[in-house]
């Protein structure tokens, strides 16, 4: 997962240099590599939820500043010959890693920056309360939504679980 994460973050790199990149995808090995991949290149992944209109999803997209969005055919097409390029290195990791959107039910979406000391502090909530040793997640709750990147993708990352990912 690592080195797949590295090899997109190379690509994406030279893909953009816009700071926050959109992904448009299921919960999926896609996805999962694509936002680690957006975190190890110093990018600010923005989830988007695929089951707005293309309207609303044009709304965030601009908000957020985002010229490229990664859905299944960009990942395709990025990770077509993807050996790392000779000299390649990884820069640090993004201050400011996610960005993810309400659901805009009294007005418009509006973006919810998260840092690493955010999410760190949510997991670290969670396994407070709940003993993770050799469990399996179901990654069913969607990864554009809080709940489910950190309990469902996060949380389980840093503790060493197993995810099954569930696209619907």
């Amino acid at each position: 997962l690592l080195s797949r994460a590295e090899t997109f973050s190379v690509r994406l790199i030279t893909a953009t240099a816009s700071p926050n990149v959109g992904i448009l995808l299921p919960n999926s090995r896609e996805f999962v590599i694509s936002f680690l991949g957006a975190l190890l290149c110093g990018k600010t992944a923005v989830p988007l939820n695929y089951l707005l209109s293309q309207q609303e999803i044009n709304c965030i997209v601009k908000d957020a500043g985002i010229d490229l969005v990664i859905t299944q055919s960009f990942f395709d097409e990025i990770t077509k010959n993807a050996a790392l390029p000779a000299g390649a290195s990884v820069v640090q990791p993004a201050e400011l890693p996610v960005i993810l959107y309400t659901s805009g039910t009294c007005n418009q979406p509006k973006g919810v920056m998260l840092s690493n000391n955010n999410l760190l502090a949510n997991i670290k909530s969670l396994r407070e309360v709940v003993t993770i040793k050799e469990f399996t997640f179901m990654g069913i709750l969607p990864y554009f939504h809080a709940f489910g990147l950190t309990c469902g993708l996060l949380t389980p990352l840093l503790s060493g679980a197993a995810i099954v990912l569930v696209k619907r």
